[in-house]
């Protein structure tokens, strides 16, 4: 069984040290056509990330971490900070679905409902302007209302980063992990945005917290554990339908990877899934009853429809939007039809391209979702008036902040083979594969790879530090050999 295990681990390895390659390969190419100079930067940028590592890992060995907490606090406020400051200088007029979340938000607030019809066939539309509006009733229906919300989330998920990290590895990395979280340019200018990827990342992060914590407990506390992540993760499906994906991840590594008793594997799996199922129909229950209509469970024909569109990449378009709303008028307002018209004609869409096209369809997406992270910065400019000084700070906001993603990018390699040792790295490797090729089928946004990219800061710090103390090794040996 041991050997087994070997074997399916070194394979699950592999598999993400490709997918980590790949997506390196496509930073440097995207960086590359975008111009010379972002590749000298990148590469002077690397040089002062590699040098503070390398002075972290001796200040580490001097001086080990004793007060983490301190150091954590430090983290979270200076975090805080740079987005108060991000924040007071933009201010984005919400579009698209921000601005349906905030009218969603403020309707609750006031105790009444909007874009009832929309809900219905997109039932997690309600999960962030749910939490949104008890704000909204306290502080009043705000667009600054929302981004400070924001803020306080990127508090939470910086804490808990920092003892993922711990767990995962150690102090070190969970504290570096929360640090380039608070720092990275990208995770900074989210916060402007009425997004739902901040809250979405807290539940989620929270809900891989307590299965990692449930999946090494036996007896009672395991059970409660595994009812509580249950719990949790239904209202994480109600704000983002990507429960299914952490219940996949979590079973396989629970039977292939879990070092404990099958009776308790089995009593967690079985209490999670009860509790994941119940609790998720109950939510659906009160949201058909808020908006007095009968909602779809599931939008799956829609977003398979538009993330096989060769032409936007798997990316929204209006076309395919206009052909699902004829769709919609056809199917008498019936969800279920609608959505399973909408299957069967992404299936024809399919079924209609060549193996080549498949392949540049599968480029297409992958590109559009880990290409660049500059989608943020699209989506402020586009919210803002053309006066907004926004505008002449795009270009070097939008190298920033790919800058930034590139660097962490690269490193995620050298993470994997850091934290290669760590029982709990199966898990995450299996949540961010799992995310990437639910996406090689759905449809694609820049955003929707929010809440891995935070996944992959743990690997990114692990590396860090991995390739600082061997540099350190090396410089050491350096100075050796010339004393002699």
């Amino acid at each position: 069984m041991e050997k087994l295990e070997r074997v399916l681990k070194t394979g699950l390895y592999l598999i993400f040290a490709v997918f980590s390659v790949l997506v390196s390969l496509c930073g440097v190419a995207m960086m590359a056509q975008d111009s010379v100079r972002m590749v000298l930067y990148f590469v002077v940028s690397l040089a002062l990330l590699l040098g503070a590592a390398v002075a972290a890992c001796l200040y580490l060995k001097r001086h080990p971490i004793e007060k983490p907490i301190f150091w954590l606090a430090a983290i979270c406020v200076l975090g805080i900070l740079v987005r108060v400051v991000a924040v007071q200088g933009i201010q984005p007029a919400p579009a698209s679905d921000f601005e349906t979340y905030h009218q969603v938000a403020a309707a609750l607030a006031e105790g009444t409902i909007v874009k009832a019809d929309y809900i219905a066939k997109y039932p997690h539309v309600i999960g962030y302007p749910a939490f949104l509006s008890l704000f909204y009733r306290l502080f009043g229906a705000s667009v600054v209302v929302g981004q400070y919300v924001n803020i306080l989330l990127c508090g939470g998920i910086m804490v808990e980063l920092y003892f993922l990290g711990k767990r995962v590895a150690d102090k070190s990395v969970g504290l570096l992990g929360a640090l380039l979280f608070a720092l990275l340019p990208s995770m900074v200018l989210y916060c402007t945005l009425l997004a739902s990827e901040m809250l979405f990342t807290v539940l989620f992060l929270g809900c891989v917290l307590l299965l990692l914590e449930a999946i090494k407990r036996k007896g009672c506390a395991a059970v409660l554990l595994g009812l509580a992540a249950g719990l949790l993760l239904a209202v994480t499906n109600a704000v983002r339908p990507l429960g299914p994906l952490v219940l996949i991840a979590f079973f396989l590594y629970a039977w292939l990877f879990g070092k404990n008793l099958v009776r308790w594997k089995a009593a967690v799996s079985v209490v999670l899934l009860a509790a994941y199922v119940l609790t998720g129909m109950g939510l659906t229950a009160s949201v058909a009853r808020v908006i007095g209509e009968d909602i779809q469970t599931s939008a799956t024909g829609y977003t398979l429809y538009v993330g096989t569109n060769l032409e936007s990449g798997g990316t929204w378009n209006e076309a395919d939007a206009l052909k699902s709303d004829a769709v919609f008028a056809a199917a008498g307002g019936d969800e279920k039809r609608w959505n399973d018209q909408m299957t069967d004609l992404a299936l024809e869409r399919l079924q209609g391209y060549s193996m080549p096209q498949l392949v540049l369809l599968m480029g297409k997406k992958f590109s559009n979702l880990w290409g660049t992270n500059d989608h943020v910065n699209w989506y402020i400019k586009s919210a803002l008036p053309a006066e907004d000084a926004y505008h002449g700070y795009y270009e070097p906001l939008r190298t920033l902040t790919n800058l930034g993603y590139y660097a962490v990018l690269l490193l995620v390699v050298f993470g994997l083979r850091a934290l290669r040792k760590s029982r709990e790295l199966p898990f995450l490797a299996l949540l961010v594969l799992g995310a990437a090729c639910m996406y090689m089928l759905t449809e694609v946004a820049g955003r929707y790879t929010y809440s891995t990219t935070v996944l992959l800061l743990l690997f990114s710090a692990a590396g860090l530090l991995h390739c600082g103390m061997g540099i350190q090794k090396q410089l050491q040996k350096k100075r050796a050999a010339f004393r002699r």
